[in-house]
């Protein structure tokens, strides 16, 4: 099971994330990605602090997700990533992909103009 809430900050859109991103949730996980985006917000922070595990299903659609959004000049960011689920970003390499903050504030902050 997977629970999605979105939340809306001055400088982005955040998208809480609560559960395991697997072939399961993969869908409901990309709908709400592409529902952000198609409502015209291109800076992202997905907070992670709930996510258990993440497959590679899940990094497919960030990876798809991230190139869309810095196509258009923004950006996705993650913050509170737990320790285990970093250690799998780490495992991929995709920590030079990515911009990690400790706190979704921070993460929110680090967007310059207004999404």
């Amino acid at each position: 099971m997977l629970t999605l809430n979105e939340l809306h900050a001055p400088k982005a859109r955040i998208l809480s994330i609560n559960g395991k991103i697997d072939a399961k949730t993969m869908g409901e996980f990309e709908t709400a990605l592409r529902s952000i985006l198609d409502g015209g917000h291109n800076n992202l922070v997905l907070d992670f602090s709930e996510v258990a595990f993440i497959s590679s299903a899940g990094f497919g659609i960030l990876m798809s997700v991230i190139e869309e959004i810095r196509d258009f000049g923004g950006d996705l960011v993650l913050a509170r990533v737990q320790p285990e689920v970093f250690r799998i970003f780490d495992m991929l390499d995709f920590t030079t992909l990515f911009r990690f903050f400790d706190t979704v504030e921070a993460a929110a902050e680090s967007f310059g103009n207004p999404s």
